[in-house]
Order: C-alpha cells, then sequence, then structure tokens
C-alpha cells in the first residue's frame, strides 16, 4: 500500500498543473521549490490563511495583500471580491511572473506590485531571497542571497487603493511596518506573525499598538501564528484582555 502512496505522489508532483481548494496552480514553474511543491501537492500550502480568507472576506471588500508568494490568496480574494478590488505586494522580483501565471489561470487580474512593502518608495534596497519561495526576507537568514529591489509606500499604496481588509505575510518585517500604517478605513487584518524572528515579546507589543488603534484580537478565529484583528466598530467582534494568555494558547511561542 505505501508502494501505490509514494507512486501517486511522486505522480503528482510530476503534473503541471494543481487545483488547491478550488485554485489552479502551475507547480512546475522553476521559481517554486521542492518544499513549497510539495506543499502544494498535500494539499497543506497556506491553509490556515485561505480558511481565514474565505470565512471571513466579505464580497464587498477590498483586499490589500502584502506578501503574495505564488498567487493563491490574491487569487482566491479576486474569485471572492472581484479583481478590481484585489492588490497584491510582492518582494521578491522572480515570483512577479508565477503570481502572473497562476492568476491568468484562474481567470482573475488583481492589481500585482513589484516591490519591497515599507514606509517610503525608495528605488533600491536590501532584500534576501531565501532558498524557499515563502522565505524571503528584509531580514537576513542562513541560505538567502541579497539583492536590491525597490521598496513601495504602504501607505501610499493604502490612501490610493482604499482596502478594507489587509492580509500581511512578510516574514518578520510586519513588527516594524504595522504600527506605522494608517489602518483608519481597514475593518479586519489578518497577519501572520513570525516568533523565530521577531520573539513573543515583540508581537505581543505590536497587537497591543493595535490594539489601541481601535482593532481587536479576534481570539476565535487566530490560527497557528496567522492573528485575526477586527476593528471594535465592526460588528461580532470578540476583544481579548488576556493578550499573552492567548497569543501562548494559540501556539505561537512554540513556533
Amino acid at each position: 500500500m505505501r508502494f501505490f502512496e509514494n507512486l501517486e505522489h511522486q505522480y503528482k508532483m510530476r503534473r503541471q498543473y494543481k487545483k488547491l481548494r478550488g485554485i489552479k496552480l502551475d507547480v512546475s514553474q522553476s521559481e517554486i521549490d521542492l518544499y513549497v511543491k510539495e506543499q502544494i501537492v498535500r494539499g497543506l500550502y497556506e491553509h490556515e490563511e485561505f480558511y481565514l480568507l474565505t470565512r471571513l472576506l466579505k464580497p464587498e471588500d477590498r483586499v490589500l495583500e502584502l506578501g503574495a508568494c505564488v498567487g493563491f490568496l490574491s487569487a482566491a480574494a479576486a474569485k471572492i471580491c472581484g479583481s478590481s478590488n484585489v492588490m497584491c505586494v510582492e518582494a521578491n522580483p522572480e515570483l512577479i511572473s508565477v503570481i502572473e501565471t497562476n492568476h491568468s489561470l484562474n481567470g482573475v487580474s488583481p492589481q500585482l506590485v513589484s516591490g519591497i512593502a515599507a514606509l517610503k518608495d525608495v528605488e533600491q534596497s536590501e532584500f534576501f531571497v531565501g532558498e524557499r519561495a515563502s522565505g524571503s526576507s528584509i531580514l537576513e537568514r542562513e541560505g538567502s542571497r541579497k539583492i536590491l529591489q525597490k521598496t513601495v509606500n504602504v501607505n501610499r499604496l493604502i490612501a490610493e487603493f482604499e482596502p478594507s481588509f489587509l492580509m500581511m505575510d512578510i516574514e518578520g518585517a510586519e513588527i516594524d511596518l504595522l504600527p506605522a500604517l494608517d489602518l483608519s478605513d481597514i475593518r479586519m487584518l489578518i497577519v501572520e506573525f513570525h516568533p523565530k524572528l521577531n520573539g513573543f515579546d515583540a508581537i505581543t507589543e505590536c497587537i497591543n499598538v493595535l490594539t489601541e488603534k481601535g482593532f481587536a484580537l479576534r481570539v476565535d478565529q487566530c490560527q497557528n501564528k496567522c492573528m485575526v484583528l477586527q476593528r471594535t466598530t465592526d460588528p461580532d467582534h470578540a476583544m481579548s484582555s488576556q493578550l499573552s494568555h492567548v497569543l501562548e494558547e494559540q501556539g505561537v511561542l512554540s513556533q
């Protein structure tokens, strides 16, 4: 039985296309590393983020995604809200063609911005491309290689695009970026935090800043490292008065 399971898996790994939760992805592209490809083929890729997105996103939302990777979540968001209501930003220039291909396969065309999510528009800034497609960051890691890439002022994008829903997975850069963003018209945040890169105290402080800006931690929705914060004026919010306890319960400290 194990032999046939391995044979089936090898067959799936050789296929060019994989449909993951209704989203078609081209896994043959050389920019998609073996780890990410395995995650897609096994149906595990960004499953927590996808669950939250499809559960919490409303058709009338406008979505800004920081850290698009292979374009999976932005394609899903575009199917819910329409392409004109979705903008995604990806810092790794090598993934832009991957995202465009996957968007096209799904008949969607969200606005795609190539650049590092930051607070200023700068022509060149250091960026570190990781061995995994999902592991690139402004933070240097073992095995990463340095490139120069432009930065994109996220506050400018927010002012121009006027999103109501913000998704963020930018490999540790969220700690400094989030507190400095104008989130006054954002009703919902889905943020993947990275405790191994930033530490628990920095994450706690970041979320405390967001609660001071009028957001509540949705304890009932948080998934592992993916934290959901909702504006308190939004219906059905759930406020947490014991932030550290909640984060520990969600498994952040163990990651």
